[in-house]
Parts: structure tokens; C-alpha cells; sequence
């Protein structure tokens, strides 16, 4: 790269002195060929400082850039063991899952059989109340009534039947 500007310097240089030796016809031809020389030379030399300028600003850059380069391969490298290791720890979080869920649907497949039994007994138990309490209820409604009738005040003697009753009627 040094080398392609130094050739592109030294023939703009030339162009340029070309230009200069027209207009210098007059003097001396070794004169000229030294001034040209001494030009060339200054400009190589202004060009090598700009050029060494831009190494090192480069050099600084790659130096600079190659620690923090490092670093950051350091940080991924932990990065990545660092994420491994919750990834393995969430398949086996998942796999624990999985077996819960598997678990849970037995468990719920169970529990709606086992609904199913306690709903067919509490049926059948209704059925059986409904049955018991139908005779029960009549015989309660049958006891109010009558309750209602000795409160209205029919008597013993509409109670009272048989041979029995004449006497008992007498005594009172």
C-alpha cells in the first residue's frame, strides 16, 4: 500500500515538474533535475508521515479491538455454558412436567369415573326416599288431620268403637 501511493506520488511529482521545467527552460538543466528531485523527495516524505500516521492509528485499532475482540469471545464462551445449563435444566423441567401432566389426566380420567359411581348412588337413593317419604308423608298429612279433628273439638266419642264404649259412655 506504501509502496502504490510512493509511485502515484512520484508521478503526480513528475507531472508536476514537467509543468515546472517548461516554464524553467531557461535555466540550468542539472538544476532542474535536482529541484525536481528535492520536490519528489519532500512529497515521499509528506506522504510516508501520513502513511506511518495511519499505521499506527490502525495498529491502535487492532490492538484496542483485538483485547476487546477477547473479551467478548470470553463473555460468550461463559454466555453459552451459562445457557446450556438452563436449557438442560428446562428440558428436564419439561420432561417432569410432561409426567405430572400424564398423571393429573389419569388422575382426572379416575376422578370423573369415581362422579360418575356417586352420582348413580345419590340417584338411586333419591328414587328411595322419594319412595319412603311418599308413605311417610301420607301417614303425616293423615296424623294433621286427625289433629285438626280433635282440635275442632269432635269428641272422644266419634273415636270410640265396639261393645266397649257404653260403658265408658255411662261413666262420664
Amino acid at each position: 500500500m506504501v509502496q502504490i501511493s510512493k509511485v502515484s506520488a512520484a508521478v503526480s511529482l513528475m507531472a508536476g515538474s514537467a509543468m515546472a521545467l517548461k516554464s524553467e527552460e531557461g535555466k540550468n538543466p542539472i538544476r532542474r533535475v535536482v529541484t525536481l528531485m528535492q520536490d519528489m523527495q519532500k512529497e515521499i516524505e509528506t506522504e510516508g508521515e501520513k502513511e506511518d500516521a495511519l499505521y499506527k492509528k490502525f495498529k491502535c485499532y487492532c490492538e484496542g479491538n483485538t483485547s476487546n475482540l477477547t473479551k467478548a469471545g470470553e463473555d460468550a464462551a461463559a454466555q453459552i455454558e451459562e445457557i446450556s445449563a438452563q436449557v438442560k435444566a428446562e428440558k428436564a423441567e419439561k420432561k417432569q412436567v410432561a409426567e405430572e401432566l400424564k398423571q393429573h389426566k389419569k388422575d382426572r380420567a379416575t376422578a370423573k369415573q369415581d362422579l360418575e359411581k356417586a352420582t348413580a348412588i345419590r340417584k338411586k337413593e333419591h328414587e328411595t326416599f322419594v319412595k319412603e317419604s311418599g308413605d311417610t308423608k301420607t301417614n303425616i298429612d293423615q296424623t294433621k288431620s286427625a289433629i285438626k279433628s280433635l282440635e275442632a273439638g269432635m269428641g272422644a266419642d266419634s273415636f270410640l268403637q265396639g261393645s266397649f264404649v257404653a260403658p265408658l259412655k255411662s261413666l262420664t
